[in-house]
């Protein structure tokens, strides 16, 4: 029998799918172009303008756009301008300098993939980042962002029993992998923050009001499931939570993230879990299924840890 997980991964690529690519840079719409032609229709623009033609022209949609932050005036703008026409293309902005400043226009205009420009690109990531885009139920699992070989468990919370042996397991895992103490802090610290956030937030009452008090959770009810997963590979430890309400939206992930960046929501009773999370892991993944799920991944690099770290906000929804 299919796990959730893999129930909700269930879609392919269709090879008729048209991306295109908008940069400045010859060398890299050549290289991105010559990479995703060999799955997808691709098209490339080498300005802004060249980008807008292309898109509100053309007799058949784009599924997706790559837009380079170096274009002239720049990335950002380029979607502005896009965003007037067509409010729901799936966007991913390829940066290469650090661009939390801009996380209120990454909201206002709907950005959800941030792509880091890195030397040599790295084209599993690039390639996993487009298929949640255009096929957002493939960006459930941890297994999706550990590749083989890797070493992956599964299990289910319901009680706080349930959670404190997990959590045992799991940290007899990740010392195999990182045999330093200041490092199974912050990964265990993160992962426990993820599992916290599922529990307090993610349950409600038919009045809207969280459930399950701080402190006081002892067991979920019998319809109520947080399943998570923990894992590494031979360049990541990672873990995954998921609940079964799917009780976030992307809106309010924006908001929350944007508020502590700009530091206005320093006294916020929620929000800081997610801007933690993001802190203290290299990538951190958020899936979102309109009321069946929530899942956030987090991912923590053996070595060579990015000082510019992406950003994926995937929304599967339903028709």
């Amino acid at each position: 029998m299919k796990t959730v997980v893999e129930t909700m991964q269930e879609g392919t690529l269709n090879p008729n799918q048209r991306l295109l690519i908008a940069s400045s840079d010859p060398q890299l719409r050549h290289i991105l172009r010559n990479f995703f032609v060999r799955f997808l229709q691709v098209e490339v623009a080498e300005t802004a303008q060249q980008a807008i033609v292309a898109v509100e022209g053309s007799a058949l949609e784009f599924d997706a756009l790559i837009v380079d932050m170096n274009i002239a005036p720049s990335g950002i703008e380029l979607v502005a301008r896009i965003r007037r026409e067509f409010p729901h293309l799936p966007v991913a902005l390829l940066v290469n300098a650090e661009y939390e400043h801009l996380f209120n226009l990454l909201n206002k205009y709907d950005i959800y993939c941030v792509l880091v420009r890195t030397a040599p690109l790295d084209f599993d990531e690039l390639q996993l980042a487009i298929e949640n885009l255009l096929v957002p139920a493939k960006s459930f699992g941890l297994s999706r962002y550990l590749r083989p070989p890797c070493e992956i468990r599964e299990r289910v919370i319901q009680t706080l029993a349930d959670k404190q042996l997990m959590m045992e397991e799991a940290l007899e895992l990740f010392r195999r992998y990182r045999p330093h103490d200041t490092d199974i802090s912050q990964i265990r610290l993160a992962f426990e923050e993820l599992i916290n956030n599922a529990i307090y937030h993610a349950f409600r009452r038919a009045s809207g009001d969280e459930k399950y008090k701080l402190g006081a959770f002892e067991r979920l009810d019998r319809d109520e499931i947080i399943r998570v997963e923990y894992g590494a590979n031979r360049r990541y430890v990672g873990c995954s939570v998921m609940d079964n309400q799917g009780t976030l939206d992307e809106t309010t992930v924006m908001k929350k993230i944007e508020r502590q960046i700009t530091q206005e929501g320093l006294l916020d009773e929620s929000g800081r879990g997610l801007y933690l999370t993001r802190t203290l892991s290299d990538k951190m993944v958020v899936n979102i299924h309109p009321h069946v799920a929530t899942q956030l991944i987090l991912l923590f690099a053996h070595r060579d840890r990015p000082k510019i770290k992406p950003f994926y906000l995937n929304v599967l929804r339903t028709l």
